[in-house]
C-alpha cells in the first residue's frame, strides 16, 4: 500500500481526534508510515492507549463508557453529546458491536469533524514518503 492523500488524510483526522490536538508533522508522518503496515483500527488503538490520551482523559479502557463517549464528543466535537447521540454510542459500546477504537474512527470520520478540520484536505507529499499542508 502506497501513501495516497485518503490514507493521509484518515490518518490526519484520527491523530487529531485521538489526541484533541492538531497533528505535528514529525507525528503524523510516522502514523502515515505505519498505516502502511497495520490497519486504522491498531492506529487507533495505539493512540488511545498512549501517554497523551492516559495524561488527558484516562485509561481509555478503564474509564466508563458514558465518561469515554462525552470525551470524544468534547475532544473530537467540541460540544457536549446530545441525548440520542449519546444514547446510541454507549449502547453501541456496552453492547459489544463496536470497539473503542472503532469508535474514535468513526468520530473522527464524521461529516462534522471532517467539517471542522478542511485543512487536512490540502495535506499532499512534499517529498517521498513526507506529507505536510
Amino acid at each position: 500500500m502506497s501513501h495516497d492523500q485518503n490514507q493521509a488524510i484518515d490518518v490526519a483526522l484520527l491523530y487529531e481526534a485521538g489526541l484533541g490536538r492538531p497533528y505535528d508533522t514529525p507525528g503524523l508522518n510516522y502514523w502515515i508510515h505505519e498505516a502502511d503496515f497495520v490497519p486504522l483500527p491498531e492506529i487507533s488503538y495505539s493512540l488511545l492507549v498512549s501517554n497523551e490520551f492516559t495524561a488527558k482523559f484516562g485509561p481509555a479502557y478503564q474509564i466508563d463508557t458514558g465518561s469515554f463517549v462525552n470525551d470524544l464528543y468534547a475532544n473530537v466535537l467540541g460540544r457536549p453529546p446530545e441525548a440520542s447521540g449519546f444514547n446510541y454510542w454507549t449502547f453501541v459500546l456496552d453492547s459489544g458491536q463496536a470497539s473503542r477504537e472503532d469508535v474514535l474512527i468513526s468520530f473522527s470520520q464524521s461529516h462534522e469533524n471532517v467539517a471542522q478540520s478542511p485543512y487536512v484536505f490540502s495535506l499532499h507529499q512534499v517529498a517521498p514518503g513526507y506529507w505536510d499542508v
